[in-house]
């Protein structure tokens, strides 16, 4: 039987070289739609406020905190997408805004990209299912948010990482 290494660091998770290779993939996901995407890698999800609910529930509630707090909601057509991976519940929630929830992008949508990417963490690919996630959401979003000329960065391009 093989044995399952558990990530305790980010680092464990993604190298340096992966975590840059995956802000190019979030550039170029930029360069072809509209929309705003964001990374957030925390080593967990668990606070005093929230240790008595579930797994599940604490961490989509950490990441529709960092949601907020990384101004996604504050993008002009309200396009943003968060990919946001709790690395000790080892849980991924995929969120989208207002402007591609749920017409198109929807929950079960969301819901598969973040099996995919969880299960890529398991298989310790972390990296290629993180990847393979963005390509997905370019392609499910280019057509409905295709870039625009006048579009501008409203967000860093970055791994928020915690």
């Amino acid at each position: 039987m093989k044995k399952r290494i558990m990530p305790q660091e980010i680092t464990d998770v993604l190298s340096r070289k992966e975590r840059d290779q995956i802000v190019a993939d979030q550039k170029n996901f930029e360069a072809q739609t509209s929309c705003q995407l964001r990374v957030s890698v925390q080593v967990s999800s668990t606070t005093l406020a929230n240790f008595l609910a579930t797994k599940s529930l604490r961490v989509y509630q950490a990441a529709v905190r960092k949601f907020e707090e990384l101004g996604m909601v504050n993008t002009k057509k309200r396009n943003g997408i968060l990919i946001f991976i709790s690395v000790n519940e080892r849980k991924v929630v995929v969120l989208a805004d207002t402007g591609i929830f749920p017409d198109i992008l929807n929950a079960e949508t969301l819901e598969n990209i973040a099996n995919d990417i969880g299960a890529g963490i398991d298989k310790q690919i972390a990296y290629i299912a993180i990847r393979d996630a963005i390509t997905k959401l370019t392609r499910l979003v280019a057509v409905a948010f295709p870039h625009e000329a006048s579009d501008t960065n409203e967000l860093v391009d970055d791994i928020d990482m915690a």
